[in-house]
């Protein structure tokens, strides 16, 4: 009997217009509002966030899709302003659909390995504590790409 493999993440830029829907939903969902301070967002707050981010040089908002489902909002940023940060470091977070229940690890090796894949990201670094504000840098949590590539060679 064979491992049925889990089929790939493709992931595209989120459309404010067409994405802020279901991103309000996600961040909204009680599993997630905890995280991401966003309980009681209104639709509108939500859009004119989404526009923000795809607007901003700074982010950059990307959806996964899984199977052509939505799975999973990864927001990368420049983390200069929230530490000293070094050449090669990317900021990272991640808003899972809620509905989703995916294996341990699946999302953010999803996401580490679509991140990695630019040569010039050394490190990525993400809030460890969800819903905290990164601004705290003690709340930081690095992940290097000899890190990542030697987790994904063990897990194999």
């Amino acid at each position: 009997m064979s491992a049925r493999a889990e089929p790939p993440f493709v992931f595209r830029a989120l459309d404010p217009l067409r994405d802020s829907a279901l991103v309000h939903r996600w961040v909204t969902h009680p599993r997630a509002a905890a995280c991401w301070l966003r309980p009681n967002a209104k639709l509108v707050e939500v859009e004119r966030a989404c526009m923000r981010m795809a607007a901003d040089e700074q982010h950059r908002p990307l959806l996964a899709l899984r199977a052509g489902r939505p799975a999973f909002l990864m927001v990368t940023y420049d983390p200069a302003g929230v530490y000293e940060a070094e050449p090669g470091d990317l900021g990272m977070r991640l808003l899972p659909a809620p509905a989703l229940v995916p294996a341990r690890g699946l999302l953010l090796g999803a996401a580490l390995a679509r991140l990695f894949r630019d040569p010039a990201v050394r490190r990525v670094v993400t809030p460890e504590l969800p819903g905290e504000r990164s601004e705290r840098a003690s709340l930081l949590t690095f992940c290097t790409r000899e890190e990542f590539l030697g987790t994904a060679a063990a897990a194999v």
